[in-house]
């Protein structure tokens, strides 16, 4: 043995995981039993499994790497079963197979590209297979393919459930009916792969496996099965009759199989059967239980929410446990329970602490009375709660001892337990709003954990949330939007005291008007943490048009109930899709963590905006230049300078249809999808862009806003969408009469100022207003490139004869002016003269506004990084620049601007002295993932000699107690920034992701220093 551990040793110490950061597990023994991933790493280390890994490495939290011994040499076909319990695991990217001087990498998924060998020779710290790679996800770069989301067992079974579905019901079966059937058919795989039902079970009452009586398509030998599991095990998921239920001898042979053809893997739609089956003793759960919602359908909601992922689940158990010491005391309560995920997820933790606290594996009994006293759930599908129980039994029976599976089979008193009307609320009784609903009464749970529903209905029946909001609170709710009902009923029915944990829309808390929502809701509830999982959105949730976001909180007593404490805070958390998210591990870095006082949200939610992307230097710059005032304030009262008005509508259902004659008058600027005129890339409307008015048109719902002012005069004109790229809005002047859906806004100049006008035009293209835009606006940063015309409004502006020296702001519009009628034809991104001309126009801007320096970097920083960045739609999208690492001309931009911004802080505060900012040299104990900005005064810039190895032994320890370079729970981590002082200078240690060392990101970190230092204690 010490041998076979020796070869790990030296290949872990070889490619550096022995002192890397992250956790190395190397027996069962290292795995705490209340790991979220703990099954899953004990089935891999077990030296008597399948699959006998003599090392897991995890980082933040999350498995990445498994290392399998070879000794003498290992078999392809070893292998192959080894990658393929790997997979059906859904966890694991890469393993590794050790041999004493040779080394080789697979990806978890097979037949993508070759394997990586090594020889001892080959290794160094830049190896794609190091410690160093893995952490800081530079493999994810070198090698995309092998974190393909289409090869992941998630992927082809969600593929595979859908397609046989469809041909179940081509086959004559209700949706219903082919969705139970498989339903079955999985739960009886998990019994048979995780020998609940083995060998001896099937002995003793005399059939096959299910899989064997599919192929032979046995319909009585299906019977006779499904009726003894029904007889020894009990449960709502095995009765033979009633409801969608069909009697298995019936079934034609096509039917089954399909069933059979699902099991082995076969790929449905190409009929191409695969050399690895699912297996379900390695298929977790929760995988399952994730995957059925989106296959059921019931959870298909207007935001494209398919179904929950696993490790959003663990993040929001997380947070619904974090800081209780004795979970298996608290009620969990889901109220839109779906598939049941984040109610198998918290059971498990439940069952998981409980066994950590005891030291022992927990009996039958014991987890099924936790069940019983812990769990409670409702929705108005019996497919939902059907799937729910399905998962909850899975987690219930999961690693039985053998004693207690035999007394399962064979003691008629020991069986599954009934949940559905126990447990479990469905249909009319498992609607979270009727008071008939057994699980959801007032202070029945400690904890209230769910993904509800998010839609806002088109038709005119009231629904029973409004009902109940109405009733609760007089008043018609806001958008229709149930998510909002859910919130404050689940508020409701919390202990006061108890921990609310779901996962919202974030225009509930982030878009315009939501400010009275949260405010009558913080009210009850004290929010602790938010995450804003915007910039996540589609990976998160493939195709959807809502983000996310997880709020916890904790209800209020009842004696405080009604207020908030003036100095109350709450953790806003804003992660960003970075490729750790390829590992499937959400890291937030300190940059992303904010400190936000309650009522200052409850005030005006746009702070949850700018604090998006943003922090307190955005915020300032903001509010500074709204001092000149708004585009809005020059649009008050009849005598207002612009008028802010749109085009027509085609329809309006609450309208009556007009004739569209008065409109037959203008030229028409055509914005139709597939017919669309409208010049995006130019900055004037021409002739060439209009035509006459459609024919097809007889009839609109209007002339347009402020009687079709919006057609005529000198003005600015903007489509609602804005680039998807850059976020420009795609402002035109024109002066000339034409006319065009509500789709297009208009800025209209009642004086008639053609260059005032143009130079609103340039304005509203420029970079400073994306930049405002990016930070002020709920759809541009957090959903979709959608602009109103009541957030234009909000811009900053000011006329020229109000602006400090307005022979200045009248000599740059005339600036301005030139250069755009000098290139009306030029509009070209390839056009260099062009492109050096917007770079004035940008230029010239910021002087209008007065931008110092460093403000003017932070706009380019953001339009130039930020805004191209967010919101990735493919895995492939993380590898951009803002998520790599710096270059070294980044890095000597980022030390001279923090240099000179410290200086700027030390004159303001009255200071003296000399700063010297210098990037630290490189340890080899030290990850290169992480860099080190030495920070000290001049006069005393002798640097002490034993620096390295006292400042190195600290990391260490800080890594020992979990701290360096992630600080945080299970699912997501805070990647730490931190500052050391070592007498006589700072040191600032941060993590080397090029977004983390922008020239923006050394203004506000000149500011978190100066904070940080004058809050320390003296002495």
């Amino acid at each position: 043995m010490s041998e076979i551990m020796g070869i790990t040793d030296h290949w872990l110490q070889r490619l550096g995981y022995h002192a890397a950061p992250g956790v190395l597990h190397r027996s069962v023994g290292d795995v705490r039993a209340d790991h979220p991933y703990a099954r899953e790493m004990t089935l891999m280390l077990r030296q008597d499994g399948d699959i006998r890994s003599s090392a897991v490495f995890e980082v933040d939290h999350v498995p990445a790497v498994c290392f399998v011994e070879a000794g003498n040499g290992i078999s392809p076909n070893v292998i192959d079963e080894i990658r393929q319990k790997i997979w059906n695991q859904n966890l694991v990217s890469i393993v590794i197979v050790l041999e004493d001087e040779n080394a080789t990498a697979y990806p978890a998924p097979r037949n993508l590209t070759k394997p990586i060998k090594l020889t001892a020779s080959d290794v160094g710290r830049d190896n794609p297979l190091c410690a160093n790679s893995i952490t800081s996800g530079a493999i994810f770069s070198e090698l995309p393919d092998w974190f393909e989301r289409r090869y992941r067992i998630d992927r082809v079974l969600q593929d595979n459930l859908s397609a046989v579905v469809e041909l179940l019901v081509d086959e004559g079966l209700t949706k219903e009916q082919a969705q139970l059937l498989l339903g079955k058919c999985i739960f009886v795989s998990y019994l048979e792969h995780r020998e609940i039902v083995g060998n001896r079970y099937r002995e003793h009452h005399q059939f096959s496996t299910l899989l064997e009586l599919l192929k032979s398509s046995d319909g009585q030998g299906l019977d006779k099965l499904f009726r003894q599991l029904k007889r020894d095990f009990n449960g709502d998921l095995l009765e033979i009759e009633g409801g969608a239920n069909i009697d298995w001898k019936s079934l034609r042979h096509n039917i089954l199989d399909l069933l059979t053809q699902f099991l082995l893997q076969t790929h449905i739609r190409q009929g191409q059967q695969s050399l690895w089956p699912y297996d379900f003793k390695h298929i977790p759960v929760e995988l399952i239980s994730g995957i059925y919602e989106s296959f059921l359908g019931f959870q298909q909601r207007d935001s494209g929410a398919f179904y929950t992922p696993r490790h959003l689940a663990y993040l929001a158990v997380d947070e619904a446990f974090r800081g209780i010491a004795e979970p298996w005391k608290e009620v969990v309560l889901d109220g839109a329970c779906g598939s049941g995920i984040l109610l198998t997820s918290a059971y498990r933790r439940i069952l998981g602490a409980k066994q950590s606290m005891q030291e022992k594996a927990l009996s039958y009994s014991q987890r099924c009375e936790i069940l019983l006293s812990s769990v409670r759930g409702s929705d108005i599908s019996i497919a939902a709660c059907k799937v729910t129980v399905f998962s909850l039994y899975l987690a219930l029976l999961e690693d039985l001892a053998p004693a207690d599976i035999l007394q399962l089979q064979e003691d008629q008193k020991v069986k599954l337990p009934e949940l559905i009307g126990s447990i479990i609320a469905k249909e009319n009784t498992g609607d979270f709003f009727s008071p008939h609903n057994q699980v959801a009464q007032p202070g029945i749970a400690s904890i209230v954990i769910s993904n509800p529903p998010w839609f806002e209905p088109s038709d005119q029946e009231r629904k029973s949330y409004e009902h109940w909001w109405t009733e609760r609170f007089g008043q018609a709710l806001p958008r229709r939007q149930i998510a909002l009902a859910f919130a404050r009923r689940a508020t409701d029915l919390l202990r006061p005291g108890g921990r609310l944990c779901l996962i919202l829309p974030a225009s509930t808390l982030a878009a315009s008007g939501a400010n009275e929502y949260l405010r009558g809701w913080f009210k009850e509830l004290a929010p602790e943490r938010i995450y804003n999982l915007s910039d996540l959105r589609s990976l998160l949730f493939e195709g959807a048009i809502h983000p996310a976001t997880i709020v916890t909180g904790v209800r209020r007593p009842t004696e405080t109930s009604g207020s908030i404490p003036m100095r109350e805070c709450f953790d806003y958390f804003v992660p960003k899709a970075d490729v750790s998210f390829a590992f499937g591990r959400l890291t937030v870095h300190s940059a992303d963590r904010k400190r936000l006082p309650t009522h200052t949200v409850c005030d005006d939610v746009e702070v949850l905006r700018t604090y998006f992307w943003g922090n307190e230097l955005d915020e300032s710059l903001i509010a500074r230049l709204r001092i000149f005032g708004t585009l809005a304030n020059h649009g008050f009262g009849e005598n207002g300078r612009f008028i802010f008005c749109k085009g027509f509508h085609m329809t309006d259902r609450s309208k009556q249809p007009k004739t569209s004659e008065p409109l037959k008058a203008y030229p028409f600027l055509d914005t139709s999808f597939g017919n669309n005129a409208y010049p995006k890339n130019r900055y004037f409307v021409t002739n060439d862009d209009l035509t006459g008015f459609p024919a097809s048109i007889m009839d609109v719902a209007d002339y347009g806003s402020k009687s079709g002012q919006a057609f005529d005069g000198v003005r600015v004109i903007f489509p609602d969408g804005a680039d998807q790229n850059t976020l420009e809005v795609r402002a035109c002047y024109t002066d000339t009469p034409c006319c065009f859906t509500q789709s297009v806004g208009a800025i209209v100049d009642r004086k008639n100022d053609k260059d005032l006008m143009k130079f609103l035009t340039a304005y509203l293209r420029s970079k400073l207003a994306s930049y405002l835009l990016f930070y002020t606006t709920f759809s541009l940063s957090m959903e979709r490139p959608h602009v109103k015309m009541r957030e234009i409004e909000s811009l900053p502006f000011l006329m020229p004869s109000k602006h400090e020296s307005p022979e200045k702001a009248n000599n740059i519009i005339h600036k301005v002016v030139h250069l755009l009628d000098g290139h009306k034809e030029g509009y070209l991104s390839n056009n260099k003269d062009w492109q050096g001309a917007r770079a004035i126009i940008d230029d010239l801007i910021f002087d209008y506004f007065g931008l110092n320096e460093n403000e003017r970097q932070v706009v380019r920083d953001t339009c130039q990084y930020y805004i191209p960045s967010r919101q990735p739609n493919t895995f492939a999208a993380l590898s951009r620049p803002l998520h790599q690492k710096p270059q070294q001309g980044d890095l000597k931009d980022y030390t001279r601007v923090l240099h000179n911004e410290l200086e700027v802080w030390r004159d303001r505060l009255s200071g003296e002295g000399t700063f010297t900012v210098k990037m630290a040299e490189p340890s080899m104990r030290r990850p290169d993932s992480m860099g080190i900005i030495r920070i000290s005064l001049e006069s005393e810039s002798k640097r002490s000699n034993a620096f390295d190895r006292v400042f190195d032994d600290l990391l260490i320890e800080l890594q020992d107690d979990n701290l360096y370079p992630v600080a945080g729970e299970n699912a997501a981590t805070v990647a730490s920034d931190f500052l050391v002082y070592y007498k006589p200078d700072y040191y600032l240690v941060k993590p080397m992701l090029k977004r983390l060392w922008l020239s923006t990101a050394a203004v506000h970190d000149a500011y978190r220093i100066v904070q940080t230092v004058r809050r320390a204690p003296r002495g």
